[in-house]
């Protein structure tokens, strides 16, 4: 082996050789170092792109990630995020795992515009890592069949594909798609709305082929890709993933906004939230100038001054801009002034501005921690919101004063640095509502609680309690409505639901309306987006809560028609009825909810967010007591009498004959008729307070009753006289239908005797004496059975033990005794007359007493 010159002399020792190895590696080590400090880098600047993708996200643009809550917490698999349409295109990017979860091989990510709703019918656009390390963004089509047809024309609609770029399994495709295209015949047009739906999945095993999806799922319906400007990619964060607050009022829900102000919480260990101003100008600010702002103050006094401002400038040349100002404080209480920053972007970074169709959109970050003119302004402590726009001398560069209106103060003490995520606080000033009539606390079925938020001026704080009662503790409901009438119709409701998802026990919160024919419509969208945020909510001991805020004004969505005259926002600040009511659900693993079973409203209209006490109970509870109270002398008193009189006294004041006819007959028909009387009229009562029909076991045994007791004084209208062959089966039927009709009736009482003991608070003893009183009725007559059937056999005996007959003589006394087996009790039956004594006193007191029990509720 031969070495350079210099070498020639070295003696290669042991220590030489160790010393050149390492040098060796040394280089060797440096230069992997390199690489890996050029992959570090390069995978940080990836990341990067991919967190700015995120935060654009309901900025400059609509996102659309799997799996649920991902783009929050950025980390998606797959992520859809699309701009604002730029002549005849879209901007598109797609982003995520690109890794084929079952081998790690290529693969791809991929969304489909879908007619169905579903897999088939889908125009489908692709983000391809082939196995030779190329990259692609292809069109594609599933069939109406599902079959997945690749396209002739791969970039069908598809231009400006930017370079590609991947690390750690993640690709990156940004690419324009066009607003219109047809495939496979079919026209797509991204002016219309599409689901939208996101996979990924690998290649065919040693080919480029695109194989099935790994994951997919529908992340939207009913979406318009194709937006003239990003106002609708920032409502749809609101309440998401953003608190909003807009002018004027209810703006939000229908995305009508003039000043739009829409900021995100603070994330672990940041220093500042994200912000976005968004809105247009008017006709008053154009008249005066092309230039316009919108703007957000803070405000310590909860006006004008001690203000630290932030404006969304648009300078009437393309050009936009975010400037912060102050109003300090000044002598006039009702003047304020206004001054510019010398440092105007103080406090605010990573800007991004624009004008489009006439909207401007700025979009920022604010720190938490700012010293405005000597005065630190803390994003975590609360402060009045206001909102207002104005004009701007483009030429000077200086800002006008607001112009449209004063600014409106949309939120008192609110807490920015916290966004939407607040944590709902217990009531401030506490309100209650509960039933029955009167309970406290832990002794209601149901009761809310309500007042003024302690974190946040423009909210109501609630907390939603109640017992299952007899409905199961993982299936049954409370609900809270807010509505201009004491009934059930035309009312907003808040409710806490418990039900079983799987093996999981949810309580949960929804919202929902119901319509003037006193239907239940719920609202589907997300609870965030109905203006509640939940809390803490649990079912222990026996018990289910919820705790909530919500927001002053609620916005009854387009799709929900209400009759004419009624009013579809509500406005917690102003006064209304509460209902409040407590109900099962269809089954326990569904959160779909019955009719309630118990319900009351305020006697008085009162203002949620001051926190104004209800008169627990229902103020159409007179209705319900004299239905009750109706149907106890009806049934309990009446029927019980008149059943008596024609089983057991047929035969008693022989001599008497009031109004032509027998004395038990008279008085049987009168009795009964005036049961009938006060049926109808009791039932006509309770539809008149409830207004509908009612989903419980009372209401049907009600029915059934109620139509028993019309068909008996029809047909004793048409009964065949004594004596006729057809006179029997009138009998029969007619004592069949009387004793069943009063066997229903009191099961009707018993049930509906709960209700009373729980909406109406009635005493317990209540029921215990219907139980008491019909038990004793049933037993007296079946000791008067009983004597009766006694006496007849002792008639028998004596009738055939007297001494030999003759044939006249026994014929005369056959037809005797077959006349008195008929009533074999004598007119003047002591027994007979104590027991019917004893049963009257029994069923007349117990009825007097139910009545007494039930008035004085």
């Amino acid at each position: 082996m031969h070495f350079p010159p210099f070498v020639n002399g070295f003696k290669m020792t042991p220590w030489a050789v160790c010393l050149l190895m390492g040098v060796w590696a040394i280089g060797i080590c440096q230069g992997l170092g390199e690489d890996t400090e050029k992959d570090t880098k390069w995978s940080l600047e990836i990341r990067k792109k991919a967190d700015s993708l995120y935060e654009q996200c309901g900025v400059s643009r609509q996102c659309f990630g799997w799996p649920a809550d991902c783009i929050q917490s950025k980390s998606c698999v797959s992520l859809l995020a699309y701009g604002v349409q730029n002549g005849d295109s879209v901007p598109v990017v797609l982003y995520g795992n690109s890794t084929n979860t079952q081998t790690g091989a290529a693969g791809w990510i991929g969304f489909g515009l879908s007619m169905s709703g579903k897999m088939n019918s889908s125009a489908v656009v692709q983000c391809v890592r082939y196995t030779d390390g190329t990259f692609d963004v292809v069109a594609a089509y599933n069939a109406p069949d599902r079959t997945y047809e690749p396209l002739s024309d791969v970039h069908l609609g598809i231009s400006g594909i930017a370079p590609i770029t991947y690390v750690d399994g993640y690709v990156q495709c940004s690419f324009n798609l066009a607003v219109q295209r047809t495939v496979k015949g079919v026209l797509y047009d991204l002016t219309q709305p599409y689901a939208i739906l996101l996979a990924n999945g690998g290649l065919v095993k040693n080919s480029s082929r695109l194989s099935y999806h790994d994951n997919k799922a529908v992340v939207a319906t009913e979406v318009v890709v194709a937006q003239s400007n990003n106002g609708g990619f920032i409502y749809a964060q609101c309440g998401v993933t953003r608190q909003c607050f807009g002018v004027p009022d209810s703006c939000i829900a229908n995305q009508t906004c003039n000043s739009l102000l829409a900021y995100g919480a603070a994330t672990e260990g940041a220093d500042s939230i994200p912000v976005v101003l968004y809105g247009e100008t008017s006709p008053e600010i154009q008249a005066q100038s092309p230039a316009f702002w919108i703007g957000f103050g803070l405000s310590i006094t909860g006006g004008m001054q001690e203000t630290a401002v932030i404006q969304c400038v648009s300078w009437g040349n393309d050009t936009t801009d975010v400037v912060a100002a102050y109003n300090p404080p000044v002598s006039d209480p009702n003047g304020h002034l206004y001054q510019a920053l010398a440092d105007s972007r103080l406090g605010i970074t990573d800007v991004s501005a624009s004008i489009l169709s006439g909207f401007a959109s700025c979009s920022f970050n604010l720190d938490l921690k700012r010293n405005v003119s000597g005065v630190v302004y803390d994003l975590s402590t609360p402060y009045t919101v206001l909102l207002g726009r104005g004009y701007a001398n483009a030429s000077t560069g200086e800002l006008r004063y607001h112009l449209s209106g004063p600014p409106a103060a949309v939120a008192r003490s609110q807490v920015l640095a916290c966004g939407n995520q607040c944590q709902p606080t217990p009531p401030n000033n506490d309100g209650t509502f509960g039933i029955p009539n009167g309970c406290v606390a832990d002794d209601c079925q149901a009761i809310a609680t309500y007042g003024l938020s302690k974190t946040n001026a423009s909210r109501v704080s609630l907390v939603l309690r109640g017992k299952p009662g007899s409905l199961p503790g993982d299936g049954f409901y409370v609900a809270l409505g807010v509505a201009n009438s004491q009934k059930m119709g035309h009312a907003f409701v808040m409710e806490c639901v418990s039900w079983k998802d799987g093996s999981v026990d949810k309580q949960e919160l929804f919202s929902s309306y119901n319509t003037g024919d006193d239907d239940n419509d719920r609202d589907n969208k997300p609870i965030p987006m109905k203006g509640l945020y939940s809390g803490p909510s649990s079912w222990k001991d026996g018990t289910l809560e919820c705790q909530f805020e919500a927001d002053f004004v609620h916005q009854i969505g387009s799709d929900i028609e209400p009759s004419n005259g009624h009013n579809k926002t509500f406005d917690f600040t102003q006064s209304y009825f509460l209902l409040l009511a407590r109900g099962g659900l269809k089954s326990p693993d569904s959160h779909v909810k019955m009719h309630h079973d118990i319900r009351g409203a305020s006697e008085n209209k009162v203002i949620l967010s001051a926190g104004q006490s209800a008169n627990a109970g229902d103020t159409n509870i007179a209705l319900k007591k004299t239905h009750a109270i109706l149907m106890v002398i009806a049934w309990n008193l009446l029927v019980a009498f008149g059943i008596l009189m024609a089983r057991q006294t047929k035969n008693m004041w022989p001599d008497r004959a009031p109004f032509g006819g027998k004395v038990w007959f008279i008085t049987h028909r009168a009795v009964m008729c005036t049961a009938v009387l006060l049926t109808v009229t009791s039932f006509i009562i309770i539809f008149v307070d409830v207004g509908s029909w009612r989903d419980i076991p009372h209401a049907y045994t009600g029915i059934v009753t109620f139509s028993l007791a019309m068909v008996q004084p029809f047909v004793a209208i048409f009964r065949p006289h004594p004596g006729t062959p057809n006179r029997p089966y009138f009998n029969y039927f007619h004592w069949t239908v009387g004793y069943s009709t009063h066997l229903m009736s009191a099961v009707t009482m018993f049930l509906g005797a709960e209700f009373t003991m729980t909406a109406m608070k009635v005493h317990s003893a209540a029921g215990y004496i219907l139980i008491a009183s019909f038990a004793a009725n049933l037993l007296i007559q079946l000791l008067l059975e009983i004597h009766r059937y006694r006496q007849k056999g002792t008639i028998l005996q004596t009738s055939y033990s007297k001494e030999e007959l003759t044939p006249t003589e026994h014929t005369h006394i056959s037809q005797t005794v077959t006349t008195s087996s008929e009533e074999p009790l004598h007119p003047e039956d002591k027994l007979r007359q104590a027991l019917l004594s004893l049963d009257t006193l029994l069923i007349g007191s117990g009825t007097i007493a139910v009545i007494a029990l039930i008035a004085a509720a």
